[in-house]
This record gives C-alpha cells, sequence and structure tokens, in this order.
C-alpha cells in the first residue's frame, strides 16, 4: 500500500485529496511540482473546497489566501487553481456573519479581476463593508440565502465605487441577494465624491432592509437598476444627493420604503422611474428639493405609485432664488400618487415645467403651493382623482388661479388643458394645448401672459377680476358652469387691457353661459356663442 501511494504522488496525472487547507501546509509528504491537490474544504465545516497546485515556494509571492506556503515542506507553496468563477470561501471568508471578512474578500475581489473571474458569495451571511470595483461580477444565490450584513454603521454596507487604480467603478454587476442592517449607515452606496464611479452597470434583485438611507446615489451614470425593495429607511429609502452626478439612469420594477422620504431627489439628469412604487409614513413618497446650482431635470415617472400617510405624496420646491430654474422638465406619466385626507397629494412651492399626464391623484382637491414667492408651473393633462371616471371641472375647484410675475414678466401657474363637454369640463390632453387656467374665486389682478385660455366657474358665487394685464392676442375668457344670481365680474380700471366698446366702466358677463371675451390686437372684445 506503501508503493501504491508513494505511485500516487509521484504521478502529476492524479489528483491527491486532503480534507482541509492546514492538513495540506502542514503535511511532510514531499509533493513533486506541479501535482495537483484536491480539498473537500478550506476549513473544517466552512465549506471553499477547490483545486490547488504545487509550486516551488522561490517562484511564487505568498499572500496567506489564495498562495500559501507549506510548513511541513518549507520549500513548496500552495497555488489556488482559478476558474471562471471563484468562490470566496476558498479564500476563507466566513459565512456565518459572526465575523467580519471585509478584509478577504478585498484580496478575493483583486484576484478574482486580474483572472477576469466572476466572484461568487453562496449562501451565506457576510459581515462587514463592502466595496466592489470596475469590472467585477458578482454571483449570489438568492435574496432568501446570500446576506450582507453591515459591520460598521459609519460606513455603508456595499458600495459600488471608483477603481482606486482610476479607471471608474464601471462594468459592475450585482444583485439576487439581500443587504441588512441597523437603523443607521447606508445599505448601498454608488460612487465616490468624484464625478467618476459606478457607471455602465447594472444592479438588479436586491432586498434591502433597515438603515437611515436605504440606496445613496453619489455618481451613478449610464446604468440600470432593477428589482430593488429598499424598506425600513428612518430617512430616505433612496437619496440622490445635490453633490451627486447621477445621470442617464433607469430604475425599473424597484421599491423605496421607508418611515422617511420615499425618494429625496436633489440633482439627476435623464433619469426615467419605471412601475416603481415609492412610499413613506411620516415624509413625502417623493421628495424633489434642491439648493445646487442644477436641479433634478428630464426626470421621468411612467407607471409609478407613489403614497404617503403623514405629510403629502409629491413635493417640489427649488428652494431658493427668484426663478425656477433648478427643477425643470419633471413628468409624470400613468401615475397613482394617493394620500390621505387632509395631506396634499402634490405640494409644488417653486419649480419649472412640471407634467402629470394621464395620472389617478387622490383628493386632487388638496393639491398645495407656497402663497408667497410661488415660482410654479404645473401642468395637468387628462388627471382625475380616484373615484371618477373621467376628469371634471369639479375636481379643480381647490385650486386656485396660481400666479406669479417676476421682474422679467415671467408667470408661473398651475396649467390645464381641458375640454367643454355639455355642462362639464375633461381634461383632454390630446388636444396639445397648453396654458390653460382655471378661475373659480376672486382675483384682484389676473395676469394672463403666457395663459391661452381662462375658463370661469361661477358655482361658488361671484367672481370679480379687478384687473386685467399682459393678455396676448388671441386670449380667450369663457364664462361657464354658470349658477343663476352669480356673476363674472371684469373690471378693468387701472389695469393695462380695454374692453371693446365699454370703455372705463365695469363689464359684467352674468346672462347666459358660453359668454367670451376674446382679445384683439388692441383690446377685448365680448363674444357671445350660446
Amino acid at each position: 500500500s506503501v508503493d501504491i501511494t508513494n505511485n500516487i504522488i509521484k504521478d502529476l496525472s492524479q489528483a491527491y485529496e486532503f480534507d482541509t487547507l492546514q492538513d495540506a501546509i502542514v503535511s511532510t509528504i514531499v509533493l513533486p511540482v506541479g501535482k495537483v491537490l484536491n480539498l473537500k474544504e478550506r476549513s473544517t465545516g466552512n465549506g471553499g473546497g477547490a483545486t490547488w497546485d504545487v509550486v516551488l515556494s522561490g517562484s511564487v509571492t505568498e499572500n496567506g489566501y489564495n498562495i500559501v506556503q507549506c510548513t511541513g515542506v518549507p520549500t513548496l507553496s500552495l497555488v489556488l487553481r482559478l476558474g471562471a468563477v471563484v468562490d470566496v470561501k476558498q479564500f476563507g471568508v466566513d459565512a456565518t456573519g459572526v465575523v467580519s471578512c471585509s478584509a478577504i474578500v478585498v484580496i478575493a475581489q483583486t484576484v478574482a479581476r486580474a483572472n477576469n473571474s466572476a466572484l461568487y458569495f453562496p449562501a451565506g451571511t457576510y459581515k462587514g463593508n463592502f466595496e466592489f470595483d470596475a469590472n467585477c461580477h458578482i454571483i449570489c444565490d438568492g435574496p432568501e440565502n446570500t446576506i450582507f450584513t453591515q459591520d460598521l454603521s459609519t460606513a455603508p454596507c456595499v458600495k459600488l465605487a471608483e477603481y482606486t487604480g482610476g479607471d471608474g467603478g464601471f462594468n459592475i454587476s450585482f444583485g439576487n441577494c439581500s443587504i441588512n442592517g441597523g437603523v443607521s449607515g447606508v445599505g448601498l452606496h454608488t460612487g465616490k465624491t468624484t464625478s467618476t464611479g459606478f457607471s455602465t452597470s447594472k444592479i438588479d434583485s436586491i432586498y434591502i432592509n433597515g438603515f437611515d438611507t436605504g440606496v445613496y446615489m453619489q455618481s451613478a451614470l449610464v446604468s440600470t437598476i432593477s428589482g430593488v425593495w429598499a424598506r425600513g429607511a428612518t430617512s430616505y429609502a433612496l437619496h440622490i444627493p445635490s453633490v451627486a452626478n447621477v445621470t442617464t439612469m433607469t430604475f425599473d420594477s424597484c421599491r423605496f420604503y421607508g418611515s422617511g422620504n420615499g425618494v429625496y431627489m436633489q440633482a439627476g439628469i435623464l433619469i426615467t422611474f419605471l412601475s416603481t412604487s415609492f412610499e413613506s409614513n411620516t415624509e413625502y413618497g417623493i421628495r424633489i428639493q434642491t439648493e445646487a446650482t442644477s436641479g433634478p431635470s428630464v426626470v421621468n415617472f411612467q407607471s409609478c405609485w407613489v403614497e404617503d400617510n403623514a405629510t403629502g405624496g409629491v413635493y417640489i420646491d427649488q428652494e431658493s432664488g427668484i426663478y425656477a430654474t433648478k427643477l425643470q422638465s419633471l413628468e409624470f406619466n400613468g401615475c397613482t400618487i394617493a394620500s390621505p385626507t387632509g395631506v396634499p397629494s402634490i405640494k409644488a412651492d417653486r419649480a419649472s415645467l412640471v407634467y402629470f399626464n394621464n395620472c389617478v391623484i387622490y383628493k386632487l382637491d388638496e393639491i398645495t403651493y407656497r402663497t408667497t414667492d410661488n415660482e410654479v408651473s404645473v401642468y395637468f393633462n387628462n388627471v382625475t382623482d380616484n373615484v371618477q371616471l373621467k376628469p371634471t371641472a369639479a375636481m379643480y375647484s381647490g385650486l386656485q388661479a396660481l400666479t406669479y410675475t417676476d421682474s422679467n414678466t415671467k408667470t408661473y401657474g398651475f396649467h390645464y388643458t381641458i375640454k367643454a363637454d355639455g355642462n362639464r369640463l375633461h381634461s383632454n390632453y390630446l388636444t396639445g394645448t397648453e396654458g390653460v387656467l382655471l378661475l373659480t374665486a376672486t382675483d384682484a389682478t389676473l395676469d394672463v401672459n403666457g395663459i391661452s385660455k381662462v375658463f370661469v366657474d361661477t358655482t361658488a358665487g361671484d367672481v370679480t377680476v379687478t384687473k386685467l394685464e399682459n393678455a396676448a392676442y388671441g386670449t380667450v375668457i369663457t364664462l361657464i358652469n354658470y349658477v343663476g344670481g352669480n356673476n363674472l365680474i371684469i373690471n378693468h380700471s387701472g389695469g393695462s387691457e380695454a374692453i371693446l366698446l365699454i370703455s372705463g366702466a365695469a363689464k359684467t358677463l352674468a346672462t347666459r353661459r358660453g359668454i367670451q371675451l376674446i382679445r384683439t390686437p388692441t383690446a377685448w372684445m365680448e363674444v357671445v356663442i350660446a
């Protein structure tokens, strides 16, 4: 039997087996260079079985992980044989969640990247603060099996960042796992403070539980995030801060939920959210607010669900300055925005070019805006509430004719595209018309700069306009939903607009529904259409 064993040892075509790496290291068997060893486990009970090659110690530099020196025969060393997939357990990573394994994962990642191998985290719990860099492909066994837990709350549990060699954190693939934490810190962080970072990468199928911030995007470019559920965040389930360089990003089928804001966006350009849910218990489902030089712009929410139980569904504010130039071109298409009674579904303080198209907005009459310094330009097209089959004028009754004119005579306001249908008004997105105001209460100065149509509803009582200002040729004022005894009273005294044929006196339109005032090149002219 001794001869048989010696023959196996000398025969390079046959692998020799040990139970663990430690058994192979301390063995006094003089193995020939080039001999292949099969190890059942890296250490007893922790898995990590792998194939190792025997080499001369002088030919390699030992690191204690994938290149180790034998103590039984000091002239020999063992080198881990690498394939297309590298199992982190083969490097001695603890998968019980008891010991931090961040340092060993750094070694495993470096070796895997140099070999163009994927890094595999089999089922287990991995404790640490992990950073994955450029050209790193992470394979896991599913959110219920592969779990990353936070070690230090002062650092993110998982960071997809910039490669320290300066190549940028591009071409990263990470997902199919869970990230668990306490009540502080960040679950998943992308990018560093520099302009380069996480780019041309993919995040998919991650469950993030706990943390102060679920997902923090400091730098992210031309990448896709799908199937991410961040829940339990105390401040932000998703945070894109003002220092961020986030652009050309797509979020698909994600859910951001917590006691804080569902998403807090302070920056970002060309960002698309598809079939994504934003939910909050105490703050806003979506909070878009910035004091940065340029805020979020060209952001599209498509078929999303927004829900809040305390503060508001969607909050939009540029924070400072006179002009609404920092938040531009925000679109909500086919979204549902839900909030309980008494909580504004939308709060728009200062923003420019915000569109709600084909949306369902609970409590549409509870939309609010800042009463002073309100630089708001919000468009509603084919919008309904949760109990209406289709939009009606009454749904907009809670919205005043909001206007604000700055020193450059730029007017902001809530605008509607609507059409008459019998005695009801409906939002009509297909007409493509914009710049429509619904007036239901007295307005001392009606500034119609940039407004093509003004519909006046006297259902609640008289509507008086003391002044007409800044009208353009073709602007139309129409009396709708006339109620007997309630009048539309337009008095141009002191204003810049004269009403044709009745110069210097008040003009009362109250006798018939459908009366119009049309702006000619020089003045207003009354027209009877019904």
